[in-house]
């Protein structure tokens, strides 16, 4: 890239930050830059959760008949924020994201590009926040008859909301207020500072984390069935715990880099680690409606096939008949020929015993089957109709 005219190219060459013992700015090709793994793995999350989420309204709204409600409501909300989150992530690492401070020219640092690298934390706020509403709303629904789980929800709700909005509002101060290269410079700005917010919401979110997923399981836990039908009902809340296990991988790699100021590398790989954390717990709410979604395919899948195996059928038929009334045409020629030589030698004083039509039915123990005029039963390609067979299926078939 070039520098604009009138602009020294030792000022147009400074780097963001002083770059670490042994290494050199790279402004044009960063090898190290994480833009493609951006926009791999957030492309490929949105695509999982994108169907899954599909198939909890398909099987809700369409299969179930149920209402849509506030559990529904809030989950759109955290599918179109987690959206939103990735093609900002994406968008970013286009213009620096991803890269690290000493192979970005400071001068880049715009405050347009600083806000939107700022609001991807204030996007994952939003949309976890959204995402254990529904999921509490969700187990509301279900256990509603439970005084115990009831007050356990609502006391998830007032907890997660309180954790949410105070981290909300020293996002979006961030997001005002470092922009451009006040961003290098402003107390509330400093990398360290950020960090330590982001580390203390990060806590919470892994206790709150569990906190929603265990009230499910322990009242599945309690049902009165067998083991194996609980660890199968469990499996449905698998995405949850991985989600959860992420959010403690992503806690872990904040307290690792809270002395780190190489800020956009940094805020890269966390935003890759709460990518998957956010999909995959919208997948934990959507999973619970996979087994009437399957069901239905189940159902769907038998009606096809014995659909299209009675279609075959009814073309072996058709075949099988086509067949036999070729053969029978071919066998009463010869045996109309064979007639006119018994009657011809008949007139000149011959005698000869009357030729056997190939078709001629003989009786063979319970069944009525159909010589070839040779002494063998025909019974390639029979067909049973009622209680006999017959190589001409419905057409020549008879009860016995």
């Amino acid at each position: 890239m070039a520098p604009p005219p009138n602009l020294a190219a030792l000022t147009w060459d400074t780097p963001a930050m002083k770059p670490p013992k042994g290494s050199r700015p790279n402004f044009d090709n960063p090898q190290s830059s994480l833009e493609d793994h951006i926009v791999i793995v957030n492309s490929i999350a949105v695509g999982l959760m994108f169907l899954v989420f599909l198939i909890r309204m398909h099987s809700k709204l369409i299969i179930s008949r149920q209402k849509f409600d506030m559990s529904d409501f809030t989950i759109c909300v955290a599918v179109l924020g987690s959206i939103a989150h990735s093609v900002l992530c994406i968008y970013n690492s286009t213009i620096g994201f991803g890269r690290h401070m000493w192979d970005i020219r400071v001068l880049t640092l715009t405050p347009d590009r600083t806000q939107l690298f700022s609001t991807v934390e204030v996007i994952y706020v939003i949309t976890i926040y959204f995402v254990k509403i529904s999921l509490l709303l969700l187990f509301l629904q279900f256990f509603r008859h439970n005084d115990r789980s009831r007050y356990l929800i609502q006391f998830g709700l007032a907890v997660c909301t309180i954790i949410s909005i105070p981290y909300l509002v020293v996002a979006a101060m961030h997001v005002s207020s470092c922009n451009g290269l006040k961003a290098l410079t402003a107390h509330i700005c400093k990398h360290r500072q950020v960090t330590i917010s982001n580390l203390t919401f990060a806590t919470l979110n892994v206790v709150t984390d569990f906190y929603v997923l265990v009230i499910p399981v322990r009242q599945l836990w309690n049902l009165h069935i067998s083991t194996k039908k609980k660890v199968g009902v469990l499996a449905t809340f698998l995405a949850g715990f991985i989600a959860s296990s992420m959010s403690i991988i992503r806690l872990g790699f904040l307290a690792h880099n809270i002395n780190n100021n190489d800020a956009l590398h940094t805020g890269a790989l966390m935003s890759m680690l709460g990518t998957v954390e956010m999909k995959l717990a919208i997948i934990c709410g959507c999973v619970i409606y996979l087994p009437a979604f399957v069901k239905q395919g189940k159902s769907s899948l038998r009606t096809a096939y014995g659909y299209m195996s009675g279609h075959r059928s009814e073309l072996r038929s058709s075949s099988g008949a086509s067949d036999t009334v070729a053969t029978k045409s071919k066998y009463d020629g010869g045996y109309a020929a064979s007639r006119e030589v018994v009657e011809s030698k008949k007139d000149s004083g011959e005698v000869l015993e009357p030729p056997r039509h190939p078709y001629e039915q003989v009786e063979l123990g319970p069944f009525r089957r159909e010589s070839d005029g040779t002494g063998n039963s025909v019974t390639a390609r029979g067909e049973k109709v009622g209680d006999a067979y017959s190589p001409l299926g419905d057409e020549r078939g008879v009860r016995i």
